[in-house]
């Protein structure tokens, strides 16, 4: 009876390699580049610590950003909304 054994990678990677690859095909780590000079002179004295957490805070901000509109009645009644015609001469 024969075994089946796994077959040997073609080519083995190096960790420094396994580590790359994860980091920019992986949906867990991203790697970015920015360009600085898009923001202001603090952002680039910032930390990359720093950044990560002005990140954080614009992730969190983006998504629990609601618009409210509180419109009574009368307003919207008033003519607020409607369509104008223009005055003829």
């Amino acid at each position: 009876m024969a075994t089946s054994t796994p077959e040997e990678p073609t080519a083995k990677r190096t960790r420094l390699e396994e580590s790359e690859e994860e980091s920019n095909t992986s949906a867990r780590y991203k790697t970015i580049k920015l360009d600085m000079n898009k923001y202001a002179p603090w952002v680039g004295q910032l930390s990359p610590e720093g950044l990560v957490s002005v990140f954080e805070i614009g992730v969190t901000v983006k998504e629990s950003a609601i618009l409210t509109a509180d419109v009574s009645k009368n307003v919207l009644e008033g003519g607020v909304f409607k369509t104008k015609t223009p005055k003829t001469p």
